[in-house]
C-alpha cells in the first residue's frame, strides 16, 4: 500500500513517498496546502509513533499524484438536504487534520525544549480555518472555532446535526409594510442591534412582523411599541430585570424594564421609540445566549417564549415541525423569515468572545430555506 508521510523535524516538515520512494522537504505552507487538498479528497489518513516524534501518513496517494491531478474531484452523490452541509463537513475535517499537525509540532517542541515552550517556535504552528455559526475548542491554551454542525459522539464518530430548514411562506421582503419600516427606523435599529451583538436585517424583519410601525398605544395582547414589548398581561417585562452584553460598553449590561432615574417603573417608557428598540435588542441578545446562539429557535422565542427550550428539549433539531402547540404564533419563524430580502438575507448574532454565528435565508422558487453555515 502506497502512501504520503509527513514528519516535523527541526521546524521542518519532511515528506516521504513511498510509491517513488522520495524524500521531499517541504515549507510549512507546501505541506499545509498539500495537506489540505488530502482532507478535501478524504484520503485515509492516521497519526503513528515513531522514536523520533509522530507522524501523519495518507494512503493510497502519492505526492505525483496530488500535484498532476489538481481537479480531481470526489466521486460522491449528495442529496438535495446535504447541499449546504457538505462543504462544511470538508473544512471541518481540514481542521481536524491540522489540529493533528499542530498536535505533532508541540509534542516535538516540548521534546527538545524539556517542556519550555518558546515564542519564536509556536509562531509556525497554523491557525485552523474559522468557520462560522461555531462553538470554541480549546487546543495549546488558544480558542479556535469549529463548526458546530459536525461533533463527535461517545465513540469517537462524526455525528451530522440538522443544518437546512424548510419552510413554506410568502416573500413579503418589499410588501409595503416593509418597505416602510425599513425607510423609517432601519437607522436607529442598526444602532441598537449593533450595540447588542445583532445584525440588523434579523432586527427589522422582526420589527415588521410585530407592528411594523411604531405606536405609544398598548395593543389588545398587551404589546407596545415597534417591537411589541409586553407590559400587560400575565406574564410581562415591566419591572423585570433584563442582562445583555453591550459591545459599545464593553461588559454585561443590566436594565430595570421600565425603570426611571428616581426608581420608578413607567410603562410610557417602553414607548419611547428608542428604549423600545433597545429593549427589543436586549432581549434577543438575552436569548441568543439561552439558546446557545441558535438564531432560528431564538428568533421563535422572542414570540412564544421559554416554551420553545422544552420543545428543543423534546424533538432536538426537529421541533421545528412541533409547533402547533406553542403559544403565539406557531408559525412567527416563517412570518418573520419572510421579511428578510433575498440580496441581505444572511441573519448574524455575535457572542460577547467574538464567536459569529449565521444562518442564510434562501429562496428557491416554492420552497425556503434556512441553512446555518
Amino acid at each position: 500500500m502506497n502512501y504520503i508521510e509527513f514528519q516535523i523535524v527541526d521546524n521542518n516538515v519532511y515528506v516521504y513517498d513511498s510509491l517513488s520512494g522520495k524524500n521531499l522537504q517541504l515549507s510549512y505552507d507546501e505541506a499545509m496546502a498539500i495537506i489540505r487538498k488530502l482532507s478535501i479528497l478524504n484520503i485515509t489518513s492516521r497519526e503513528i509513533s515513531l522514536e523520533t516524534g509522530s507522524c501523519l501518513q495518507f494512503y493510497n496517494v502519492s505526492i505525483s499524484t496530488i500535484l498532476e491531478n489538481k481537479s480531481r474531484k470526489v466521486n460522491k452523490k449528495v442529496s438535495r438536504v446535504n447541499k449546504f452541509r457538505e462543504p462544511i463537513i470538508k473544512a471541518s475535517a481540514i481542521v481536524m487534520t491540522i489540529l493533528t499537525i499542530n498536535s505533532i509540532v508541540h509534542r516535538q517542541l516540548k521534546s527538545k525544549k524539556n517542556n519550555v515552550m518558546v515564542e519564536e517556535e509556536t509562531n509556525i504552528v497554523a491557525k485552523p480555518v474559522l468557520l462560522k455559526n461555531t462553538e470554541p475548542i480549546i487546543v495549546n491554551n488558544e480558542e479556535y472555532i469549529i463548526d458546530s454542525t459536525v461533533k463527535e459522539n461517545s465513540d469517537n464518530k462524526l455525528e451530522e446535526q440538522i443544518d437546512t430548514f424548510y419552510f413554506d411562506y410568502e416573500d413579503r421582503s418589499y410588501s409595503e409594510k416593509a418597505t416602510y419600516t425599513r425607510e423609517m427606523y432601519a437607522e436607529l435599529i442598526k444602532k441598537y442591534s449593533d450595540m447588542y451583538g445583532i445584525s440588523s436585517n434579523l432586527m427589522l424583519a422582526i420589527a415588521t412582523q410585530e407592528s411594523g410601525k411604531h405606536s405609544n398605544i398598548i395593543s389588545n395582547g398587551g404589546g407596545l411599541g415597534l417591537f411589541q414589548i409586553q407590559v400587560l398581561g400575565d406574564w410581562n417585562w415591566l419591572g423585570k430585570e433584563l442582562s445583555a452584553y453591550n459591545f459599545n460598553l464593553g461588559y454585561v449590561e443590566t436594565i430595570v424594564v421600565g425603570e426611571k432615574l428616581n426608581g420608578e417603573i413607567d410603562c410610557n417608557l417602553v414607548g419611547d421609540l428608542e428604549y423600545n428598540i433597545k429593549l427589543a435588542c436586549m432581549i434577543m441578545a438575552s436569548n441568543l445566549k439561552i439558546c446557545n446562539y441558535d438564531i432560528i429557535s431564538t428568533i421563535q422565542m422572542y414570540n412564544s417564549g421559554s416554551n420553545v427550550l422544552n420543545l428543543k428539549e423534546t424533538y432536538g433539531d426537529d421541533w421545528v415541525n412541533h409547533r402547533s402547540n406553542l403559544p403565539g404564533d406557531p408559525l412567527y419563524l416563517e412570518h418573520v423569515l419572510s421579511y428578510v430580502p433575498i440580496e441581505n438575507n444572511t441573519l448574524s448574532c455575535v457572542s460577547p468572545k467574538g464567536i459569529i454565528y449565521n444562518i442564510n435565508v434562501l429562496s428557491n422558487e416554492n420552497v425556503h430555506t434556512v441553512s446555518k453555515t
